[in-house]
């Protein structure tokens, strides 16, 4: 094969790397904020428990007294305000389940405080790395598509858009290693692990009466034991799924044959030092066996193959079939730039009493960055006589929806994935001020929804799918429920506010607002 071909998909290799690089980093770094975090309640719960420096089990064992359990209590609140995600709902109830006992131990509320900790830094690593995942893979396809497409003329303009976000979540759902696991599975795995080191090491600390520099040394070296397994999953899983892209591509450009193409450097392992050249058909293609990785950390890809003499075709075709030629040393950038832009996001689109439009992607999901995200829409349309809305995706695809004086086209719109996203809109003066429409539960329930936002002239209104406990969210209606003439005793915006608690409650849904002050 040509060196055009390796050239170009070392190339891609080395940025799947850099890609991972960064990945690593901010996982990395929230878990320097993590230990930070622990050492400080390690340290607040030591200086509790030990007694003229005398520390040990039995005093460990002590119950928490009044104000310990209050403190608690407010702790494990914070926790769950926060919000921890679906893998740790289990654990969420049995921190509820813990802060209502009467007797609770120093060293099981120490336990507790550290795991929660550990709880929410793997939750909102493994959900950004997830959206990571997605967006590397469908990242590779275009790529190699675009290279493919440049060299051979082959598909260009025609099948690039067909990945959409069902496609990229199964295929990222999917686990791609012999021994079956997801990466979520692994993830999940080092957690357990961590978590079973930590109390054993706590627990320990206690028999030997060990210093609290002592333990917290141990913590840390524990702590980065983890962080450094970050590097070598994320650089792992980036491999595979880069290779999941690549194979897609070979499968939707009718590639017959592929070539394993290695970096060969010091760091190279002998199995791709062996596999390197080597040339396989596309139905052959299998990974860990035919296909990168062949190993954790690998950096060796796959480029397509072809006879010598058929990359210097250059020849392209539009959507419509006609064809074109590309320049041999024109980019990524700015081919997609010139091409993609009438295929992808920046197109307006049409629908009934309506449009809208894509306008970029936020990297990291997680609830404060969508929530201020959604805070900077809404001081831009809270005053306009019109409804707009924009919804931030499950992957962070950004759209804007622009409605009528009344409504809004969500029920037109079926490209948009609204499952699991979250959506902001205004409602304009005199319309269902004060709470949310029935329409407004209806796009919530109907289009799965996470979270829902909405601001009128003074409020911001919330509703979300959280699960919570029922009973403990009625309390404060409960007296209105039973003795519906104290409802018609307030005022209407309080009024408004109980009834539309007590209609999310009826659909399991959860709502609250407050004063905006814009």
């Amino acid at each position: 094969m040509s060196d055009y071909w390796k050239d170009r998909f070392v190339e891609e290799e080395s940025r799947v790397n850099q890609m991972a690089g960064k990945e690593i980093k901010k996982q990395q770094a929230e878990y320097d904020k993590a230990i930070t975090r622990i050492n400080q309640d390690i340290e607040v719960w030591y200086n509790r428990i030990a007694k003229n420096n005398d520390v040990s089990l039995a005093n460990a064992k002590q119950m928490l007294n009044k104000k310990e359990r209050k403190e608690f209590k407010w702790t494990v609140e914070d926790y769950i305000k926060k919000g921890s995600g679906e893998d740790s709902l289990k654990f969420v109830k049995e921190l509820e389940n813990a802060s209502a006992k009467y007797h609770i131990e120093r060293l099981e509320a120490m336990k507790l405080q550290v795991r929660a900790e550990i709880e929410k830094l793997y939750n909102d690593n493994g959900n950004g790395f997830k959206n990571y995942l997605g967006n590397l893979y469908e990242d590779q396809y275009n790529h190699t598509f675009f290279e493919i497409a440049k060299g051979t003329g082959m598909g260009i303009g025609s099948n690039m858009y067909k990945l959409n976000d069902k496609l990229v979540n199964t295929v990222i759902s999917n686990p791609w290693a012999s021994d079956g696991k997801h990466f979520s599975d692994r993830v999940w795995e080092d957690k357990e692990k961590l978590l079973n080191t930590l109390h054993t090491e706590m627990t320990q600390a206690f028999i030997r009466g060990d210093k609290l520099d002592t333990l917290i040394e141990k913590v840390v070296k524990r702590m980065n034991a983890s962080r450094s397994n970050v590097a070598r999953l994320v650089y792992t899983e980036s491999a595979a799924y880069a290779s999941k892209a690549r194979i897609k591509t070979y499968e939707d450009l009718n590639i017959e044959r592929y070539e394993i193409v290695a970096t060969l450097d010091s760091r190279t392992s002998e199995i791709c030092q062996g596999l390197d050249g080597k040339v396989f058909k596309f139905n052959d293609y299998e990974i860990g066996t035919t296909a990168p990785p062949f190993h954790v950390n690998c950096r060796t890809t796959t480029a397509p193959y072809f006879e010598d003499g058929e990359e210097e075709k250059r020849a392209a075709r539009d959507k419509d079939g006609k064809t074109y030629y590309v320049p041999s040393d024109m980019t990524y950038k700015e081919w997609k730039s010139r091409h993609a832009i009438e295929n992808s996001k920046n197109k307006t689109i049409k629908v009934p009493e309506g449009r809208y439009r894509l306008l970029g992607n936020i990297k990291d999901t997680r609830y404060n960055n969508v929530e201020e995200l959604l805070e900077k829409y809404e001081r831009k349309i809270f005053k306009n006589a019109y409804e707009s809305a924009m919804v931030v995706t499950e992957r962070g695809e950004i759209y804007v929806i622009k409605g009528d004086s009344n409504s809004l086209p969500v029920h037109k719109i079926e490209t948009i994935p609204f499952v699991n996203a979250s959506i902001t809109h205004n409602h304009p003066k005199g319309l269902h001020e004060w709470g949310f429409s029935g329409g407004d539960f209806d796009i919530f329930r109907n289009n799965n929804f996470k979270y829902m936002r909405a601001i009128d002239e003074k409020y911001i209104h919330e509703l979300d799918s959280e699960i919570y406990d029922v009973e403990k969210y009625l309390e404060e209606i409960e007296d209105y429920i039973k003795k519906p003439n104290e409802l018609l005793k307030l005022d209407d915006e309080e009024r408004n506010r109980v009834l539309q608690m007590y209609l999310a409650s009826e659909k399991k849904l959860r709502y609250r607002r407050f004063t905006h002050g814009y």
